[in-house]
């Protein structure tokens, strides 16, 4: 049953339903309004006929309800679709970090997305000049976004571009921007739009990777650099073997009031500041002796204050910090007290008008954070060495320099280039690590880590050295590749009454110890030769002679050693060593 307001509404006509009548050629047959259920009224229908025809209009609205209601099902979903894939894209937006902006070069206005917004920690909604706009990018980088704006706006060449911004609360973060032109009708540029992308985890994650790969370069480097100087050194150290041996010789056999015996006295000089030379090399190459022993850093610094302040002058101001309940650490003391002495003269020299040096100890914890930043650290517990200036500083093409072997910023007779590679060497060897910090007119800080050691303290045993007799008269099998310190060698055995079997390499001195048919009390051979080392020489002839003593020699350090038993006599080698040390071996 239908009210009287729709049945008067079925007479009524009205100007927008007579127009779309007329231009249809139709007649208008009902106009009533549109009720739907649990909705009630949503607007007026129209109902039109050809002209001419009778059309039942009892019919008509449920019919165009019916399908007017379908309509909005439909639209109603595609809604939905719309709302939920725009939430999809807003999901996107926000885990890929990008947002979108739009310029009106018009207005000289720029409308950023929510993301964008937020990512430059803005307002919602936040509207900005162009100029403003470029202002958030660094200024390293502001030009070059700048420039690609404009030639974009002015010929429309799109950009992609990556570039640091800071935000409005002054964060620093790496950003991909995308840029491009749209056009009018007449093909004039009225708008850009794009894109930014916050990239700050990429961007760090790839530097990160250059860094571990540079660390990883000059690590190379430093071995390649160390196995050199390693070589150099041990060659070295034989040429400085024989020039002090056969100089020390000679001086025996002259009075002391010769010349010639003052001329070989400096000939001894030149070669132990050689032999220093190679000692530092060795240092740096890892391959010195080392006598290691579980310490305190405290005292052993400590022990050094009075000689570093005269080292250091009246112009420089020592300052020791000492860690409270320092760990204990298993190193050698005496390389310990050259690397903090290297330190300080490094540290006096780069203070040329005075300054303020600090050493100071303390526990640390490298966590897996900085072993992944520097490789050859191992994360745990550390004993900190900081040694701390106040002088020139340097800059970073200098620091990636500072620890090679004869590298050095001062004037040409002032420096070897051998103080800080020293350094490195002997942490290195002790299973350390060291890292610089610096800036130019900033000063230098070195910091030291040495693993701790849960060791036990050891306790310096004092050696009385009584005189005795270095001469012998056993029999010595010796074993050298270079014949002139073989020559040295068998030169001064000689003199103090040792038999001496010799021979050039290993294989020589199988083959003589299986023909010679009386006892050998010794076998003196060095440690690195060519086809058959001293080690595999000693295993083969043990069965052969179970009874004979081992001495090996060496250039290098004990890190070829059998055993920890085993003798071991470092080479330059003087007379008075070799006799010493071949007499307590056979005695041990």
């Amino acid at each position: 049953m239908r009210d009287d307001a729709a049945a008067s509404a079925d007479k009524q006509t009205g100007p927008a339903s007579e127009t779309v009548a007329a231009s249809n050629g139709a007649a208008q047959v009902s106009r009533r309004p549109w009720l739907t259920p649990g909705v009630g009224g949503i607007g007026t229908a129209s109902f039109f006929a050809d002209v001419g025809h009778e059309v039942p209009t009892a019919l008509l609205p449920s019919f165009v309800t019916t399908t007017l209601e379908n309509a909005l099902l439909r639209a109603l979903k595609d809604r939905s679709t719309l709302e939920q894939s725009k939430a999809l894209l807003a999901i996107a937006g926000r885990t890929a970090r990008l947002g979108g902006w739009l310029a009106d070069l018009r207005q000289g206005q720029i409308i950023c997305s929510d993301e964008v917004c937020e990512l430059h920690q803005v307002a919602p909604g936040h509207v900005a000049t162009v100029h403003e706009a470029l202002n958030f990018y660094t200024p390293d980088c502001r030009y070059q976004i700048g420039h690609a704006f404009e030639r974009c706006a002015r010929e429309g060449l799109p950009y992609d571009l990556e570039a640091s911004i800071q935000t409005a609360q002054g964060q620093t973060l790496w950003v991909r921007v995308i840029g491009n032109a749209v056009r009018d009708s007449n093909g004039a540029i009225y708008q850009l739009h794009g894109s930014v992308q916050d990239i700050t985890p990429e961007k760090m994650a790839e530097q990160k990777h250059a860094h571990l790969e540079e660390q990883f370069r000059q690590a190379q480097k430093m071995e390649t650099i160390g196995n050199l100087a390693g070589g150099i050194a041990h060659d070295f150290n034989n040429l400085i073997s024989v020039i002090l041996g056969f100089a020390n010789l000679a001086k025996e056999d002259l009075p002391a009031s010769d010349a010639r015996f003052a001329d070989l006295s400096e000939v001894e000089k030149a070669a132990q500041r050689a032999s220093e030379l190679t000692r530092q090399l060795l240092a740096f190459s890892r391959k010195q002796m080392l006598s290691p022993r579980v310490l305190d850093l405290n005292p052993v610094l400590s022990s050094l204050e009075r000689m570093l302040a005269r080292l250091l002058g009246e112009d420089v101001h020592l300052s020791f910090l000492p860690g409270d309940e320092l760990d204990r650490v298993h190193a050698d003391p005496g390389q310990l007290e050259q690397v903090i002495v290297n330190l300080a003269v490094n540290a006096r020299d780069a203070m040329p008008r005075g300054g303020n040096l600090t050493i100071e100890t303390s526990n640390v914890e490298l966590d897996d954070d900085y072993a992944w930043n520097h490789p050859e650290v191992t994360a745990g517990c550390y004993v900190l060495l900081a040694v701390r200036d106040s002088g020139e500083g340097m800059d970073r093409a200098t620091q990636a320099r500072i620890f090679e072997p004869f590298f050095t910023t001062k004037e040409q007779g002032k420096g070897t280039g051998l103080g800080l590679a020293t350094v490195y060497g002997i942490v290195r060897q002790s299973g350390g690590h060291i890292e610089v910090q610096s800036e130019p007119g900033q000063g230098t800080t070195f910091k030291i880590y040495l693993p701790r050691t849960d060791r036990a303290p050891q306790t310096a045993v004092a050696h009385t050295r009584r005189a005795q007799d270095l001469r012998g008269t056993e029999t010595v099998l010796l074993v050298e590749d270079e014949d002139q310190v073989r020559a040295l060698v068998r030169s001064v055995l000689h003199k103090n009454g040792y038999n001496v079997l010799e021979a050039q390499n290993g294989g020589e001195a199988f083959l003589l110890c299986e023909k010679y048919q009386e006892k050998i009390e010794l076998l003196l051979t060095d440690l690195v030769m060519p086809r058959m080392n001293g080690r595999e020489l000693a295993d083969r002839l043990a069965p052969l002679r179970p009874h004979m003593k081992v001495l090996y020699m060496s250039g290098y350090n004990e890190e070829e050693m059998p055993d920890t038993d085993s003798a071991f006599l470092s080479k330059p080698l003087s007379p008075d060593s070799l006799l010493s040390k071949v007499r307590h071996t056979l005695a041990s």
